[in-house]
């Protein structure tokens, strides 16, 4: 089954919940389709702050978070978006930590966690 993106639109920020199974040799594709579309949602509702909560199977090769970190770079993501993350378990948050360092580094502000609940405190913290 492919990674589906089922959206839900809160008062203060947009949850996103990923789940599937990754495409092997298409993780690339398939993380610039996820994030084009998160894009696109963003722009809609008039979010920038957004909850992923990731419950994808599979591993996403660092070459391919790389190619999608580039990707969201050229998207119409403002640097005034703040992304919190959250894997499903210890593996899937490790499989995402590089994401995450990718896109820190074009300056995102966007961190990993293991709860909702501190994802959220976080992402609705007013200072950075």
């Amino acid at each position: 089954m492919p990674v589906e993106l089922t959206p839900r639109l809160q008062k203060d920020h947009l949850k996103i919940v990923l789940t599937g199974q990754r495409t092997l040799g298409q993780e690339g594709q398939e993380g610039i389709r996820i994030w084009t579309e998160i894009t696109r949602l963003c722009e809609v509702s008039n979010m920038n702050r957004i909850l992923v909560r990731s419950k994808i199977e599979g591993r996403i090769p660092p070459s391919s978070m790389f190619e999608v970190a580039e990707a969201i770079d050229k998207l119409s993501f403002g640097k005034d978006f703040k992304i919190a993350g959250v894997g499903s378990n210890q593996i899937e948050y490790a499989n995402l930590s590089f994401f995450e360092n990718c896109a820190s580094r074009l300056n995102y502000k966007i961190k990993l966690f293991l709860s909702e609940s501190e994802a959220l405190k976080w992402l609705l913290k007013k200072s950075c």
